[in-house]
């Protein structure tokens, strides 16, 4: 049996010190910017519930909730959950209760306050980002790790499934974990009780495994930064191909009327303001970084210039119309009229709605545009005339692609999106003419056939014939194929070991969970690259039902990333 080995405690010198307040005193006089980085809630099955911040209401965990700093995670007796920020994935047990103490571009934070918690990690630098806090101490990983913490009652229980883990006592004593070992602690006094055991798998770790062997290593690594929250889903469900005029692209499989930002919700989320929360498993990624455009009659998801940490925003869309306030704010705008907006195409500015610096602006665009002077001028404009009125492919004062689209405008009762009320099925028609050749939203069709008694006819057509981008084809190539002598980017994150242990079906009592793609979604295709070996996956509980918690504005000091 291994033994720990302990570790001592370093203390800081008095210079360190020093520049750790100047640090903290420059930060707070910056502009507070929102996060770079949130999390998402990429699983949910049974009653699992989700607080804005410690001691709020909790309300129901919506699939492709953006998480973040203040947010509490609980489940209840039959419900587990998946969190993934970036490429790491933490996975709730039944009766377990986590507080995102902080999340941001300097660290992810959390605290486990009772019931289980198993954290993946496969990135180096988010390895030295992560603290897991517990009631009698703190756990961390020097290296990419899989880490399983368990809080019952006074007892801690900890578990190196994979790489070493460091446990830092309250008291200030360190110890390290090795591979497959599991640690009990406990206090003893004014000390420490530890007891080592072999790790030992049971029905949340046969879980934990099943759900890692659904992450296998995809092809979207190669065309978008593993640290992009939600694109570990996208192989599942569409297809990368390369277009001359935007490089990499990816195609999801839905049907000819689905269009982006209309089927799902908005919802208040501080500090951005209105968020869109999307209905589809993968839709987290495509609809928070990088731009839409029409590829061959279809709809395709254009990431833009690979960032190895790229900026989240809320939603990257153009508002047509003024945007209500946050939830129980008075509005100055008339009871029965729209709001609408309209996907941003290529090469376009994003404006965020919300108070940020100019670095911020920068850095959220600098997929898509990086003249600055381009972005401060749209900035400008829009900022002078966000609430025009759209006309022919204008939107608050400047030249949009899709702006006089009506496959892509959509618009909703301002009543229907405070009410977090999904959108398709409150959409109104859009009055504004069709370009030449194009037929009429889908939207609008189908209201005009169900006001005249005729069920609604939705033309199918064909999908494009998509050639997958060649292994060999790197980042540069594939954004840009045009630029010759840019340094090729990694393929693919590197392979860890994986776990031997067979999951099997799990001891709580769980229900197969509720399928979730949008209503026009057709089936899935195969991934690009082969399957691993097959890992049953234990049956799911059902999904909790969507819901919406309120979200009270809340002040945010983290200092955005800069792209490297």
């Amino acid at each position: 049996m291994n033994r720990l080995v302990p570790v001592r405690r370093r203390r800081p010198a008095l210079h360190q010190t020093a520049l750790a307040v100047a640090a903290v005193l420059l930060a707070g006089s910056a502009w507070a910017d929102p996060p770079a980085r949130v999390g998402r809630v990429a699983w949910v099955a049974g009653d699992v519930s989700l607080a804005t911040e410690p001691g709020a209401a909790p309300g129901s965990a919506a699939l492709n909730w953006p998480v973040t700093t203040g947010n509490v995670l609980s489940t209840g007796p039959s419900g587990r959950a998946e969190v993934t920020i970036g490429s790491t994935a933490i996975d709730l047990d039944v009766g377990t209760e986590v507080d995102v103490e902080q999340l941001d571009d300097a660290q992810m934070r959390l605290r486990v306050m009772r019931g289980s918690v198993a954290v993946r990690v496969s990135d180096p630098q988010d390895a030295t980002m992560l603290v897991v806090q517990t009631p009698l101490g703190r756990f961390t990983e020097p290296q990419p790790a899989q880490l399983r913490v368990d809080v019952n009652g006074p007892s801690v229980d900890g578990t190196a499934w994979r790489g070493n883990v460091n446990f830092t006592a309250d008291s200030g004593a360190s110890y390290t974990f090795t591979q497959g070992q599991h640690a009990r602690l406990g206090q003893a006094g004014s000390g420490l009780s530890m007891q080592l055991l072999d790790a030992r798998p049971d029905d949340f770790q046969h879980f934990v495994q099943a759900r890692a062997g659904a992450r296998p290593v995809v092809a979207a690594s190669r065309y978008v930064s593993p640290a992009m929250t939600g694109a570990d889903t996208l192989d599942s469900y569409g297809q990368w191909t390369s277009s001359p005029d935007y490089g990499a692209v990816w195609v999801p499989q839905v049907s000819a009327d689905w269009a982006p930002y209309r089927y799902g919700h908005w919802s208040w989320v501080s500090p951005w303001g209105w968020t869109w929360v999307d209905d589809a498993p993968w839709g987290f990624a495509p609809f928070h970084y990088g731009r839409w455009a029409m590829w061959q009659g279809r709809w395709a998801w254009v990431p833009g210039t690979y960032v190895a940490r790229p900026v989240y925003a809320p939603a990257l869309v153009a508002w047509t119309s003024a945007v209500p306030a946050a939830p129980g704010v008075s509005l100055s705008i008339s009871v029965g009229s729209n709001v609408g907006w309209v996907p941003l195409a290529p090469r376009e500015v994003y404006v965020p709605p919300y108070t940020v610096s100019n670095t911020y602006v920068r850095n959220v665009n600098i997929t898509h545009v990086t003249n600055i002077t381009e972005i401060e001028n749209v900035t400008r404009v829009v900022n002078q005339q966000r609430v025009a009125a759209p006309t022919a492919g204008t939107v608050a004062g400047r030249q949009l692609a899709f702006a006089a689209n009506p496959r892509a405008v959509t618009s909703l009762p301002v009543q229907a999106l405070q009410a977090h009320q999904h959108v398709a099925e409150h959409a109104v028609p859009v009055a504004m003419t069709a370009a030449p050749g194009m037929p009429h939203p889908p939207a609008q069709a189908m209201a005009m056939a169900q006001a005249e008694g005729h069920p609604p006819e939705v033309q199918q057509v064909p999908p494009p014939q998509l050639h997958p981008m060649p292994q060999s084809t790197s980042h540069a190539q594939a954004v840009n194929p045009a630029a010759p002598g840019l340094a090729p980017m990694p393929r693919r994150m590197p392979d860890h070991e994986p776990l031997h242990e067979p999951p099997h079906e799990p001891a709580h009592p769980v229900h197969a969970m509720r399928d979730v793609t949008p209503p026009h979604a057709v089936a899935p295709p195969q991934p690009v690259h082969p399957q691993p070996p097959h890992r049953a996956e234990p049956p799911r509980p059902a999904e909790a039902p969507h819901a919406h918690p309120e979200h009270e504005h809340r002040e945010h000091h983290e200092r955005p990333n800069e792209p490297r």
